[in-house]
């Protein structure tokens, strides 16, 4: 699917992308750069990356996770 970046480097995602996601307005999203493209993950796919290689206790992970400021490296 096509979108056109918007002016202040905004774009826009599909509203059916958004359900299937379960993505809402105002949410925060990961955003990688990878080779020739970029990959958008949403918190609950981060987290459960997380659960799945660090053994500890989902709830602190869920909460490192939501207060945390994510930056592209």
């Amino acid at each position: 699917m096509e979108v056109v970046i918007q002016k202040g480097r905004y774009i826009e995602i599909p509203e059916y992308i958004m359900r299937k996601l379960g993505l809402q307005i105002g949410e925060k999203v990961t955003i990688k750069e990878k080779a020739s493209h970029i990959e958008i993950a949403s918190p609950e796919y981060v987290a459960d990356r997380l659960r799945g290689s660090i053994k500890s206790d989902k709830n602190k992970i869920d909460e490192i996770i939501k207060t945390q400021v994510w930056e592209l490296q």
